[in-house]
Order: structure tokens, then sequence, then C-alpha cells
């Protein structure tokens, strides 16, 4: 099922399954006729809700509950800024090649006081603030981490925007790995051909799941090891 937005305006058509073909970030419409629509919105089963742009060489880009503007958005600043942080969690997940849903952004953060301070800083002029009732600026503080992991159990540190209000960014309060020796490793990716971020490597986001336990991180496991095996190790 298609909903059309034209012209303020919503039409309902049919189009067979077999017309779409997902490639990346982009779905291909075979003989589309909305091409010259504004906006497109489109459910499929294999996909869940999307919402479909045209772009300048009218592929239709789709932006799946978390906006890729937002993630240019933050690595962009971040890169800017020159903040060492790798990304975990399912914005990794994907990138390695196992498609799910997600909606936040799980950040690893190198814990060096002035690298949270530029992080905590650029993400403050983004809007993120804590959604717990604590100064973003104390997460560069190493004795008020540790009482948080202690008294409150706390893992990461989640932080949300008004302006991003559909990502959530979760910052791990510990170091769950060397981070130096994993930035050499890890993976560097594109999100557009101006921006890059760098993923945490399969082994590693392996055994983080592994840690976690959940019954989502073990399907990821499970999609990753395939991955790995594909990739002969790497």
């Amino acid at each position: 099922m298609v909903l059309a937005l034209y012209e303020n305006q919503v039409e309902q058509e049919n189009i067979e399954a077999s017309s779409f073909r997902h490639v990346s970030d982009r779905i291909f419409l075979n003989d589309c006729p909305f091409l010259e629509r504004v906006t497109i919105l489109i459910e499929i089963p294999s996909f869940g809700p999307l919402t479909l742009l045209p772009d300048k060489s009218n592929n239709l880009r789709y932006d799946n509950l978390m906006k890729l503007t937002t993630l240019e958005t933050v690595f962009n600043t971040f890169n800017q800024a020159k903040v060492r942080y790798l990304v975990a969690g399912g914005i990794a997940v994907n990138t390695h090649g196992y498609q799910r849903m997600t909606s936040d952004l799980d950040l690893v953060i190198q814990l060096d006081s002035d690298n949270i301070k530029k992080a905590m800083h650029n993400l403050d002029k983004l809007g993120y603030v804590p959604i717990i009732p604590i100064k973003a600026v104390d997460f560069a503080d190493p004795d008020k981490r540790k009482h948080w992991i202690e008294a409150k159990n706390m893992q990461v540190l989640s932080l949300q925007s008004n302006q991003y209000p559909e990502t959530t960014i979760d910052i791990f309060v510990t170091e769950p790995f060397d981070f130096d020796e994993e930035y050499k490793i890890s993976t560097s990716a594109e999100i557009t051909p101006e921006i890059s971020f760098n993923i945490v490597s399969i082994p590693t986001l392996i055994e983080m799941k592994i840690r976690a336990n959940r019954i989502r991180d073990l399907d990821d496991i499970q999609h990753l090891e395939l991955i790995l095996v594909e990739n002969n190790g790497k």
C-alpha cells in the first residue's frame, strides 16, 4: 500500500511488492509513477513503515524510525569538534550488514575529561540533555560516573533532544574495551560522501552483546556471527 502526498492531497495506490528492490539506504521503484511527487509514505511488510523522499537523481531515500539527517548532524558535529567516539549498538549492527529496526544511537566515547567535555558541549548545542536529572558536564567526573555505576547500576547515559526527538543517544559510562586499540581496528563508514563515522568491529560488538544478553542481542549475535564467517573472520 502506498500513500502519495501530492499538492496537499493524499492518494492511495496499490503497487506490487516486486516493484521494489532494496539497496543500502535506498529503495528503487521500477516504473513508479510517483517520482515527481513531494513525499511518499509507504508500508510494506518486509520493510515496515517508511517515509520516502525523492533525491536529485529520482531515487527514493527512506528514513525508518531514526532520521538519517539526525545521524548526519551528530556525526558531522562530533567530527568537526574532533570528538573521539565509536558507534556501537543497532547502528553498528546495521552498518555491518544485518538490517533491523533501531531507534537509538549507541556511542562509546573515549573517557578522558577533555574529550567528554567536547562531546557534551556539542551535544548540548544540538539540544541533547540527560533524561535523568543530572548535569551533562558531570559525566566528565570519573568519581561521579563510578557512583552512578555502583549506586544506580547505570550502564549508559541517555540523552534526548527536542530538536531530534526520534533519536535517543546512549553513551556508555565505561569504556567496554581498550578504546585506542579498538579504534585502530574499527570500520569506517560513510553516511554521506562528506561525513564518515567509525563503528565497533564485529568481534568486539559480539562480545558486547554477549555481556548484555538480551533477546535482541542474542538475535544480533547470531546474524553477526554469520557475517563474520562470510567476511573470513574480519
